[in-house]
């Protein structure tokens, strides 16, 4: 189950379709040049339905305003941090995201599981839900988020904001045990001894892909394919299905 409200965006875009099909009835001559007039009141049905179903509902009072956001702290503190049972895993970090070091697979699965198919009750214990606690959590800031601002951000509800650079026990915490030679000696001395270094050429650094985003498949070699998702598609465009 996906979330049950639209964002700003989308509802805009749904309110333009709805307004352009009034206009085309209204007008006889575009009206009278439809032929299958049976799916156009079909479509416009469906437009009508689609928009009362995922408009949110306006917060009532502040009382109101501070329950829901009492309850999206509880469910942020799920979705980021581990649980303790094993399938449901913390939110894997940025670092070990792009780095993609052993166990991160894994760790990247069954953090998807938790957050869209496990919820929290009003205790805060874990219970399996179609109506997972990303998709609550979502909902939540679309009702508190007034219209304007989403408009302003788009990204007012994505996961990624949550997603913690680094944790504790990961590779960037360790200090460095690398023993290199001329490690120590101040950097006038080295230059006078083997010449000044060129700077190295500036990289690129590649674009990273959400993880909401990304490709579900596997690579060749068992990693995670980082790839962005076709729209609609749990694969990217290198492993789409051949035909």
């Amino acid at each position: 189950m996906a979330t049950r409200y639209s964002t700003a965006r989308e509802l805009r875009a749904l309110e333009r379709e709805s307004e352009k099909m009034r206009a085309m009835e209204s007008d006889p001559y575009t009206f009278g040049s439809i032929q299958d007039k049976r799916d156009f009141y079909k479509r416009k049905k469906q437009l009508g339905e689609q928009l009362e179903r995922s408009t949110p509902p306006p917060v009532k009072d502040d009382a109101e305003r501070a329950t829901l956001e009492k309850r999206a702290d509880q469910l942020k503190e799920f979705i980021v941090s581990e649980d303790g049972h094993s399938r449901l895993a913390a939110m894997p970090s940025h670092y070990d995201s792009w780095q993609m070091r052993a166990g991160v697979t894994g760790q990247v699965r069954r953090w998807n599981d938790k957050v869209n198919n496990f919820n929290i009750d009003a205790e805060g214990k874990p219970v399996r839900s179609k109506y997972g606690a990303a998709h609550e959590y979502k909902d939540i800031l679309t009702r508190i988020t007034p219209r304007d601002e989403q408009e302003v951000d788009p990204d007012f509800r994505s996961l990624e904001k949550l997603r913690p650079e680094k944790r504790e026990g990961t590779a960037a915490d360790y200090r460095s045990s690398s023993f290199a030679l001329g490690r120590g000696i101040p950097d006038e001395k080295w230059e006078d001894a083997v010449g000044k270094k060129e700077p190295a050429p500036r990289e690129r650094k590649p674009r990273e892909v959400p993880i909401e985003a990304q490709c579900k498949m596997l690579k060749k070699d068992g990693t995670a394919c980082t790839g962005r998702a076709m729209i609609g598609k749990a694969y990217c465009m290198a492993h789409k299905p051949k035909e």
